[in-house]
């Protein structure tokens, strides 16, 4: 024990500036240390085997790491032997350092423009609507029922005021925390009430909107106010008017929230104004207990209270998807007031939330409530029963979505960063072993072909459920029309994906309704075999780059470049030449980011539009210019660096199942584009996903769900092109769900290592772990590539998404991509098709066809309804499913073809 003791002891003492100031000696501070071996992790005859001599650099090291005090290395050496050694010039040892529980967040600063700082009006209205609905939560209580926040002293009722902000939440929550609710067998009784206009605005007067000189105001001025105010826009100038002078007089009488987007050009009517906006408040149109919350977040987005009320009120309806993304930006806003490390990293930001959380309580008029707030802590009081009941709807929505991993992980966070009276802890500790209990019981009883049928990224995939309706997803944009409603959205997306469509100069086909059951491509005209039927160029394109640790100077290949827009490849000399030049046409700022982003040079007469010009008008917009190393970290093997110099493969985040990331990003970007022109747009009806399949086509699925992937890597995207998640809603939770659900399953893989047949331990990764960091010293550029993501290349070709499936023979066309323009798609007739037949294809590759029915099922979503006798291979053995996304191509056509 004494070597131990002098290891610790010499370190602190002589080298920690006020590590032993209070003591005489070396030997009285050493003594005093409360060291045991098992903390340190020696066995004791090894450790009575030495003597306590000066200790070795190795022990010294050893022990820092058990006492979780390494990062003291880098600011100290410890002299031995008349020699210097300095331990940041050694690496720690292999194992030592666990990789992060979620991927690394990008360094945020100024992105975002934050909103004004809660007026006092705006306070008081939110504080109304949150009020009504916490109150309602708080009457549901039983009577009689002792409360979890029961205090059992006079000092801890003294310190009731302290859960002002979330007593009804953590008291519901603390009533079953040991499971969450079942999703077959959910409740809203305690979240299920509504009101009228006159149930919360009837006791006095309200101003929602400032008053307005209503003689100056133009046409269409006179329409954005009075459809702000919720209020009809149609009639003459006159009539206008007189609607908007007779509300400023006569006070409001409705209200309304989250306006909704145009789609005429789809057919889509709403003109009417209770279809133009999600939330109808009126004598006659009630709000729900979600929409009470919601509009107090609209009112006042930077108080967490409110958005912690929301996250349990999606918990309650067995919407865990929604509560986690509300949970975790109620997150986001507390940890500016508790963290310091996060609290000036987005200037602007804490102020807005301290003020709106003052002006809550200020509004409340509490006197108990006000007094803390005046106190020396101020509003931080209020916070950490906040904390508790926003992880705890974190972990039992995980629970319910089957996110075991992360789960596990959000589980131990809160209680190993604060102390919590052991009422607060048990909740953690006996739902833990609750996990423990049903992880093992899934262990036993999961299916044999379950890691045959998962690929590395879904391996640690929770489940969220696709047949449930989100709130306020509109039912007007369903494609399958109710029965004898007509083609749907058929003509419409025929117009266009296939007349509006530049890259097919020939229109032989069509889409179609089958019965009002699903949609279809149809030839318009005989077709010959081997005619091209189909061309289309991607919507949206997710490029991965890979990263590298340092390779041995005669292993390292030369970089290859090809252009974003079209991957063709780029030579270095036009590279070079784009990058000194900075060739507006012909470049970007990208090109001087990591990854860079290259664009082929000009081709034809001077006057034709270049690749990045192309990419500028189609869905390269806000992205250019922006760091974006962080995002495809988050998607690939981390890279780790050791005093800038050592490098190598530590983790990969590819496990989190972040492989839409990229695509998410493009349509956030394409959105905003078009938001400048169409206010309301929101993301997940944009033109190239309007009309692809949604909720109501997926019932029977279920979709992968991860912290990283569908919570926080999207919020972080968000934020790096100028989105500010509290106060634009037109991005909630609902929205990014939807667009990832859209992506997973229609995105297309354009890698050419998926085009071969590919070993199932290839597309499994079973048991992938990286060797160690010695073990990679000197590895040439072929021995990283196995840990390559499985996709790096994925795109979204809406009007193809139209083309349905067909087993083995059945189909009449195959697909595949251009030679000339790299990943442009084709599809080709493989025999004579007659006008008005269907045109389907294979979506499994010639070159991967042991996939049997129930695999097949899983690439669908659902059983195949291609025409013949035979669903799937007939013989060879199971392998597992691609999944949408990562079926091989078949060959691409020869130029005859084309």
């Amino acid at each position: 024990m004494a070597h131990i003791r002098s290891i610790i002891g010499y370190f602190a003492y002589e080298l920690v500036p006020h590590g032993g100031k209070h003591f005489q000696s070396q030997s009285s501070f050493v003594s005093s240390l409360p060291l045991s071996l098992d903390f340190i992790g020696f066995k004791s005859r090894e450790i009575r085997s030495k003597k306590a001599t000066t200790p070795k650099s190795s022990d010294i090291e050893i022990a820092l790491l058990h006492f979780k005090i390494k990062p003291l290395l880098q600011l100290l050496s410890y002299k031995a032997n008349e020699s210097s050694i300095c331990f940041v010039d050694y690496p720690p040892p292999d194992g030592v350092i666990r990789p992060p529980p979620f991927p690394k967040r990008p360094s945020l600063y100024d992105e975002v423009e934050w909103g004004q700082h809660v007026t006092q009006n705006d306070a008081r209205i939110a504080h109304r609507f949150w009020y009504l609905a916490d109150s309602r939560l708080r009457n549901t209580l039983e009577r009689g029922e002792r409360p979890f926040l029961h205090p059992e002293n006079d000092e801890e009722a003294a310190a009731m005021p302290l859960h002002a902000l979330a007593q009804a939440v953590y008291e519901h929550l603390m009533r079953d925390h040991l499971l969450p609710l079942n999703p077959n067998d959910w409740e809203t009784e305690r979240t299920d009430h509504s009101w009228a206009f006159q149930d919360i605005f009837e006791d006095r007067p309200w101003t929602f909107f400032k008053s307005m000189l209503v003689q100056s105001l133009k046409s269409e001025q006179l329409k954005d106010a009075l459809i702000e105010r919720g209020l009809e826009d149609r009639g003459t100038v006159s009539v206008l008017r007189q609607r908007l002078e007779a509300y400023q007089v006569e006070g409001p009488k409705c209200y309304r929230a989250l306006r909704r987007s145009d789609l005429s050009h789809w057919g889509i009517d709403r003109t009417d104004i209770s279809r133009l906006f999600a939330i109808n408040i009126s004598e006659n149109e009630r709000a729900s207990t979600l929409d009470m919350y919601t509009c107090a977040i609209l009112r006042s987005p930077y108080n967490p209270a409110y958005w912690m009320s929301r996250a349990y009120c999606h918990y309650r309806h067995a919407l865990f998807d929604l509560a986690i993304g509300d949970a975790y930006r109620a997150q986001l806003l507390v940890d500016v007031l508790v963290n310091p490390m996060r609290r000036n990293v987005q200037p602007g930001l804490y102020t807005r939330v301290w003020h709106a959380i003052e002006q809550h309580i200020i509004v409340g008029a509490q006197k108990a409530e006000i007094n803390l707030l005046r106190a020396g802590n101020g509003v931080n009081y209020f916070v950490p029963t906040m904390r508790k009941a926003l992880h705890n709807i974190i972990c039992l929505s995980l629970m319910a979505l089957q996110s075991w991993n992360d789960q596990a992980i959000f589980e131990d966070d809160l209680t190993n960063k604060i102390i919590m009276n052991d009422r607060d802890t048990q909740p953690f500790k006996r739902r833990q072993k609750m996990v423990r209990l049903i992880q093992g019981e899934w262990e036993r009883n999961k299916p044999l072909d379950y890691g045959r049928n998962h690929l590395y990224h879904e391996k640690h995939n929770g489940r969220s459920y696709g047949g449930t309706p989100y709130p306020y997803d509109a039912n007007d944009t369903m494609r399958l029309p109710k029965t004898g409603e007509g083609e749907g959205l058929a003509a419409k997306a025929s117009d266009f994906f296939v007349t509006k469509n530049a890259s097919l100069p020939w229109k032989n086909c069509k889409i179609a309704m089958e019965r009002e059951k699903r949609y279809m491509m149809v030839a318009t005209e005989n077709i010959a075999k081997d005619e091209l039927i189909w061309v289309e160029i991607p919507a949206a394109r997710g490029h991965l780059g890979v990263k590298r640790p340092t390779l041995p100077r005669d292993h390292t290949p030369e970089r290859k470049y090809t252009c974003d827009n079209c991957q063709r490849p780029v030579t270095r000399e036009d590279r070079q030449k784009q990058k000194d030049q900075h060739n507006a046409r012909e470049a970007c700022r990208c090109i001087d980011c990591e990854p860079r982003l290259v664009f082929c040079p000009a081709r034809g007469d001077d006057g034709d539009e270049t690749c990045a010009e192309n990419a500028r008008r189609r869905y390269h917009f806000r992205a250019c210019g922006k760091d974006w190393a962080w995002l495809h970290d988050a998607m690939r093997p981390f890279v780790s660096t050791f005093k800038g110099s050592k490098k190598w493969l530590s983790h990969s985040n590819e496990k989190h199942g972040t492989v839409m990331s990229l695509l998410l990003r493009e349509v956030f970007d394409i959105t905003l584009l078009r938001r400048e022109k169409h206010p309301g747009l929101q993301a997940h009806e944009i033109d190239e996903l309007l009309a692809l399949e949604g909720r109501a086509d997926w019932k029977d699925q279920n979709f992968p769900f991860t912290f990283a992937a569908n919570i926080q890597v999207p919020n972080d995207i968000l934020m790096c092109l100028g989105v500010d998640i509290f106060r634009d809603l037109s991005f909630d939770t609902w929205v990014i769900q939807l667009v990832l659900q859209k992506l997973l399953v229609n995105a297309i893989p354009w890698d050419q290592g998926l085009r071969t047949k590919i070993p199932r331990s290839d597309k499994m990764k079973r048991g992938w772990e990286f060797p160690s960091r010695s073990r990679q010293e000197n590895w040439p550029e072929e021995k990283f590539e196995k840990y390559d993501p499985t996709c790096r290349f994925l795109y979204l070709f809406p009007g193809f998404s139209f083309f349905d499936h067909a087993c083995n023979d059945n189909g009449n066309a195959q697909w595949g991509y251009d030679t000339d323009v790299p990943n442009r798609l084709l599809v080709w007739a493989t025999r004579p098709i007659k006008a008005s037949e269907e045109i389907r294809i294979s979506y499994i590759s010639d070159k991967d066809r042991d996939e049997r029915e129930p695999v097949l099922e899983r690439v669908l979503g659902k059983p195949c309804n291609c025409p013949g006798p035979t669903h799937g291979a007939q013989d060879g053995p199971a392998s597992p499913a691609p999944g949408p996304l990562s079926s091989a191509e078949p060959p691409t056509p020869s130029p005859s073809r084309r």
